[in-house]
């Protein structure tokens, strides 16, 4: 509620790039400086001394509560007990762009130049799944993530491995161009994103497959879309546009 709302004071920065409430109601900031969290009284900065450079994003927490993000230097992070270690197993050095990252059943799932690269949660065991490019973009649904490289859309689970998507032909225009899959699925709607053709893509996702729902041109430079409750919403430079409720 807006009587509810106050400034957080002691804020490295406010240039803002990822906010996150965690299980148990912590609000984690990812900002131009690195990551912080809020309780309601006290804000706490973490850092790393391996750190190559310090704005943070893409949080997610795990089963276990573990924090996880990435820094633009591609570098991948977890917090637990108020310390910031480095996931070494990944090796941000021999990457062209940061990851993106996911949480898919066990696995932490990031992409990579290589493909999938998986970090099994329970294990600490790493591995990279090849895809023979370099992957783009990655939502997870149930047990299966999903990728896009620049001319394939694929699939991974750790019971199944990894496959094209059966249904690939299906998919316009992926050949060629950046097709960019949203990181917040609504259910099995996973959502995507191309530019400069500023379309907004809606697929049902079953399995190995995914399946066309429609397709949204909107007229202007697509930034992003995200969740609110049960909405979802397009966000380009020059307005927001509601999806609609489910």
């Amino acid at each position: 509620q807006l009587d509810d709302m106050h400034v957080v004071k002691g804020l490295p920065t406010n240039e803002v790039y990822d906010l996150m409430f965690d299980s148990k109601g912590l609000l984690w900031i990812g900002h131009d400086l690195g990551v912080s969290s809020y309780d309601g009284k006290t804000l706490k900065n973490y850092s790393n001394e391996m750190q190559s450079s310090k704005a943070v994003t893409g949080m997610i927490e795990d089963k276990q509560g573990r924090i996880w993000c990435y820094n633009f230097s591609g570098q991948i992070f977890w917090i637990k007990n108020g310390i910031m270690h480095l996931l070494k197993e990944y090796d941000a050095a021999k990457e062209l762009f940061f990851p993106r990252i996911a949480i898919c059943k066990n696995e932490l799932i990031a992409s990579s130049g290589k493909g999938f690269f998986v970090y099994n949660l329970e294990t600490n065991k790493a591995k990279y799944v090849s895809t023979g490019q370099a992957i783009t973009s990655i939502a997870v649904v149930g047990d299966h993530a999903y990728a896009v490289t620049l001319t394939h859309v694929y699939s991974y689970s750790a019971k199944d491995g990894i496959s094209k998507v059966a249904n690939e032909t299906a998919i316009p225009e992926i050949k060629g161009i950046r097709l960019m899959l949203q990181a917040q699925p609504q259910g099995d709607t996973i959502f995507a994103i191309t530019n400069p053709e500023s379309r907004c893509y809606r697929f049902v996702a079953n399995g190995k497959n995914l399946r066309l729902l429609d397709i949204l041109t909107v007229g202007s430079f697509i930034n992003g879309v995200t969740r609110n409750g049960d909405e979802s919403w397009v966000h380009t430079k020059t307005k927001s546009i509601l999806l609609g409720a489910v």
